[in-house]
């Protein structure tokens, strides 16, 4: 009797070790996925398809997300810029209807002062930044980008080079070279931070590609990708 007592919590104490480590191997696994270098996986990629014809404007697609085509000038009630360069929008679309018209233009600092920048943004009068404003026809809130062009230095470094907001929430962009060759300067890759973790990310040249973190809410996901397509129908 006091043998099967003996056995029965020896084996009890057993499987409540196995399951403490598959939690912490699960919990391994998460922090892996989220990682600077786990990010860029299959899983995550979403393969680029652009079609710009002769007789058709230019218009992309990744994953489950479609623009309409790209059409010059902004709405004056979104951006009205005393600078306003290059100016385009389109709409976005996707699987789950959602849908959001996107306005972009590339716009000079001094215009953005009353933007609230952070301060890698401020002080450099001369810089020209890239401005997109994401509206949602549902129930997506206004959310709006913010980037600069990144220095060699600064992607090597994969610094901070632009913020992407609500009104309540705000990541970090960041420039990197991962797929640029030795002495180029394009292929540019910007990156998509939240709270420190990569969650979203663009080749601009090149073999254009894109990663969505597929832990992401579907809402999330979609306001990123309507930043991505600004990036890419730049």
């Amino acid at each position: 009797m006091i043998q099967r007592i003996i056995k029965h919590i020896i084996q009890k104490r057993y499987y409540m070790l196995l399951g403490l480590a598959v939690v912490s191997v699960s919990s391994c696994s998460i922090l892996k996925g989220n990682s600077e270098d786990g990010f860029y996986n299959s899983r995550n990629a979403l393969k680029v398809k652009s079609k710009d014809g002769l007789f058709s404007s230019l218009h992309v697609s990744f994953g489950g997300y479609a623009t309409g085509n790209k059409e010059k000038d902004v709405n004056g009630h979104i951006i009205s810029f005393k600078d306003q360069r290059s100016p385009f929008h389109f709409s976005l679309k996707d699987g789950d209807g959602n849908a959001a018209s996107v306005q972009a233009v590339i716009t000079g600092i001094k215009d953005l002062q009353n933007k609230n920048l952070p301060a890698l943004m401020v002080g450099e009068d001369h810089q020209d930044i890239f401005y997109a404003w994401i509206g949602g026809v549902n129930t997506l809130r206004n959310w709006e980008l913010m980037v600069r062009k990144p220095t060699a230095d600064e992607l090597s470094h994969q610094d901070q080079v632009g913020i992407f907001r609500s009104v309540d929430e705000t990541f970090s962009v960041h420039g990197n070279n991962r797929f640029m060759k030795a002495g180029s300067s394009e292929d540019m890759c910007y990156e998509f931070r939240l709270k420190g973790v990569t969650v979203a990310a663009v080749r601009i040249n090149g073999d254009q590609k894109v990663w969505l973190d597929k832990q992401l809410n579907r809402k999330t996901r979609f306001a990123l990708a309507g930043a991505i397509a600004s990036l890419l129908m730049k």
